[in-house]
């Protein structure tokens, strides 16, 4: 039995109906970072590595690409594109690692010091398929 005046019950069903939540389904947001600041940076020289966009997501959009990290200046590092022609290429390297999802770390090319000093020198990085003998 309920010893609570009338009037008293009413105002608290009253608030019961005001408390009630509509449930809706919310949509959007991003996702969240892959990585903390910029992860080109933290890529050593030498590295081979595959990246993609990060705001293609369609299926004809899944291609990947690959760059070798050359050389890194204060704001900027210079990349080395193997795979389409040889092109050489400077990006900014905080805009490069928000806009770019790293894919893979392929590894890295070990370079004696000697090489080292001279492809700092050329700004250009050790062709290993020079050293080939086929």
């Amino acid at each position: 039995m309920n010893t609570k005046p009338l009037e008293q019950q009413e105002e608290e069903e009253e608030k019961e109906k005001n408390n009630v939540v509509d449930l809706k389904l919310i949509t959007g947001g991003k996702e969240p970072p892959d990585e903390l600041g910029p992860w080109l940076k933290g890529l050593e020289r030498g590295t081979h590595f595959l990246f993609r966009p990060k705001n293609k997501t369609g299926i004809n959009d899944i291609g990947i690409n690959r760059a070798v990290v050359v050389f890194h200046y204060e704001t900027s590092t210079l990349l080395f594109d193997n795979l389409n022609a040889n092109v050489y290429f400077i990006v900014d390297t905080n805009g490069f690692s928000n806009s770019m999802r790293l894919v893979q770390v392929i590894g890295r090319e070990e370079l004696s010091k000697q090489e080292e000093q001279e492809n700092a020198d050329k700004g250009k990085p050790h062709d290993p398929d020079a050293d080939r003998s086929d």
